[in-house]
């Protein structure tokens, strides 16, 4: 069904700043960074099963600090598919093929619509492993046995600090858009 026609049959979600969209054919023009901080703030790791509230908002954070300066903005951007699509658990992706290419064809546009070249970085998708692995550590209590981890997410404790806080879904959707401003600056400089 073409766009306009599942727009017409309310076949389409509505996104925080009010646009109407259709996540089967995501438009360049329906990406801004305002939606994409604001609903991943409110979306859960974990399928909402760690201790406390913890936000896909702030794991980006998180990714986007650990990774160097040239893939940061990749860090900060590289589950912006879910502001659009939602989040699902690991052990569902991994087996709905169908699901993976619906997502891999919006962060495609996505990574258009902010200047980043598709596919991810190596870099950002040892770094995202990493912070599960610390995230997992932080708010889930055991997790042994849990398949994908690596040898990084100890490093990320130390690379952080031992501190971990969690943040409102407010101070995520406003610390997501700080960085996404900086980065941006920064990359509109040059440096």
């Amino acid at each position: 069904m073409p766009y306009s026609e599942t727009v017409r049959t309310g076949q389409w979600i509505q996104t925080y700043t009010g646009r109407r969209i259709d996540p089967f054919a995501l438009d360049p023009g329906d990406v801004v960074v305002e939606d994409i901080a604001h609903a991943l703030s409110l979306t859960t790791r974990f399928g909402g099963h760690a201790r406390c509230f913890y936000s896909v908002a702030q794991h980006s954070l998180l990714v986007s600090e650990l990774c160097g300066a040239k893939c940061r903005l990749w860090g900060l951007m590289h589950d912006a598919a879910e502001a659009y699509l939602g989040d699902m658990p690991k052990p569902l992706k991994s087996r709905m093929g169908f699901f993976q290419k619906l997502e891999e064809q919006a962060l495609t546009i996505i990574a258009g619509v902010f200047g980043l070249t598709f596919p991810l970085p190596a870099e950002v998708k040892k770094y995202d492993v990493a912070a599960l692995e610390f995230e997992a550590r932080q708010l889930m209590g055991d997790v042994s046995g849990w398949m994908w981890f690596d040898s990084e997410g100890p490093k990320v404790a130390d690379e952080i600090g031992r501190r971990f806080l969690t943040l409102t879904p407010e101070q995520a959707e406003s610390e997501f858009l700080m960085r996404f401003e900086e980065l941006s600056r920064v990359d509109r400089v040059g440096t």
